[in-house]
C-alpha cells in the first residue's frame, strides 16, 4: 500500500476548477486526474487486481471531496477491504452480552457516536496506550466505545483494564455481517447507527490517512493524545 501511495504523491497537483476531488493520504486530485493516474497504477500492477475504496465523503462549500484508499491483491484472494461497501449503511443488527453479562443491542448506538474496536486475542490485543485513550473517550459524555473480540480471553490479558463493553466470541457474527473485515480495526458508528468511518490503523501522529469530517477528526485527535 505504501508503494501505491508513493506513486500518488508523485502525481500530486494543485486543486483546479473542478468541483469534485479525490484525496489519497495527504494528496488531493481533481476527479479527472485521479482517474487517469489510477489507470496507470492498475496497468503497472497487472496482473494483480487494483481497487480503490471511498471511506469518507464530505461536502466543502460547493465541492465534494472523497477520501479514498487504494489496494492491490492477487486474483486468488479477496481484498481485505471488501467490507468498505458497508460504509454509510446501518451497522448490522446484533445482540451480545458483555464481559459483565450485560446485554447490548444496536440501540446502544443511537444516542452518540460510537467507536467499535475489532480485536483478536492472539497478537492483536490493544496496547496499554491504546486502552488508556479509549477509556478516556468512553468516560466523556460525547462518545461510546465497544470492543468485538473474535475469540475468548481473560480480562487480565489486556495490558490495561477496559472500562467499556467487550463482546467475546464474535468471529462468526463478524464473518457473516462484516465480510472481508480484518483485525485490529476501528470503526465509527454515528449517532443514527450508521457506519460512517473506518480507521486503517490505530491513529498516531505519523498516520497518513486522516479523516476530514469534523466529528471524525475530533475522535482522531483524542485517540492520538
Amino acid at each position: 500500500m505504501k508503494n501505491l501511495l508513493f506513486l500518488f504523491l508523485l502525481f500530486t497537483i494543485q486543486i483546479g476548477f473542478s468541483q469534485h476531488f479525490v484525496r489519497v493520504g495527504d494528496s488531493v486530485f481533481s476527479e479527472e486526474k485521479f482517474n487517469s493516474v489510477f489507470k496507470i497504477i492498475k496497468e503497472e500492477n497487472y496482473p494483480k487486481t487494483v481497487q480503490f475504496y471511498v471511506f469518507e465523503s464530505i461536502k466543502k462549500n460547493d465541492s465534494l471531496i472523497k477520501n479514498v484508499i487504494i489496494t492491490s491483491f492477487d486474483h486468488n484472494y479477496k481484498s481485505k477491504y471488501e467490507y468498505y461497501s458497508l460504509l454509510n449503511h446501518p451497522f448490522p443488527n446484533f445482540s451480545f452480552n458483555d464481559h459483565k453479562n450485560v446485554k447490548y443491542t444496536n440501540v446502544f448506538f443511537l444516542n452518540k457516536p460510537t467507536i467499535v474496536c475489532l480485536w483478536k486475542s492472539k497478537f492483536f490485543l490493544p496496547t496499554r496506550k491504546e486502552i488508556k485513550a479509549l477509556n478516556a473517550i468512553n468516560e466523556e459524555d460525547q462518545f461510546n466505545v465497544v470492543g468485538f473480540l473474535m475469540d475468548d480471553v481473560n480480562e487480565k490479558s489486556f495490558a490495561k483494564k477496559p472500562n467499556f463493553p467487550i463482546f467475546k466470541n464474535t468471529a462468526q457474527w463478524l464473518k457473516s455481517n462484516l465480510p472481508g473485515y480484518h483485525v485490529p480495526q476501528y470503526l465509527i458508528i454515528n449517532s443514527n447507527g450508521i457506519l460512517s468511518y473506518l480507521f486503517l490503523e490505530f491513529p498516531n501522529k505519523k498516520t497518513v490517512f486522516r479523516p476530514m469530517y469534523r466529528k471524525h477528526k475530533e475522535i482522531f485527535e483524542k485517540l492520538i493524545n
